[in-house]
């Protein structure tokens, strides 16, 4: 894949308003999250980029099957996900 290409898919992704509960969901005000959310027959799935402060970026995949909570618990579990991510590398430099 080109980069105009890699660029294109980005910019749909930037414009993504579902699902703001899952990847963005608890990571701090103001931080850029591309992503494309997909739900369909018990399953939650999330799929973005997240920019770190000071540059970098976190690529996170979360998919679930069969899920039995309510959706709003399995898009929190999303969210949590992120956020763990997210603070171990913006508190572990080291690990980028």
């Amino acid at each position: 894949m080109d980069r105009a290409a890699s660029d294109q898919i980005i910019e749909f992704m930037n414009h993504s308003m579902i699902g703001q509960t899952r990847i963005p969901g608890l990571l701090p005000e103001g931080t850029r999250v591309v992503h494309k959310t997909g739900s369909i027959s018990g399953s939650t799935n999330d799929v973005g980029m997240v920019y770190l402060p000071g540059g970098g970026h976190l690529i996170v995949t979360v998919l679930t099957k069969d899920a039995k909570a309510p959706t709003a618990e399995r898009e929190h579990v999303i969210a949590e996900i992120a956020r763990f991510a997210y603070d171990y590398f913006v508190f572990n430099p080291a690990g980028r």
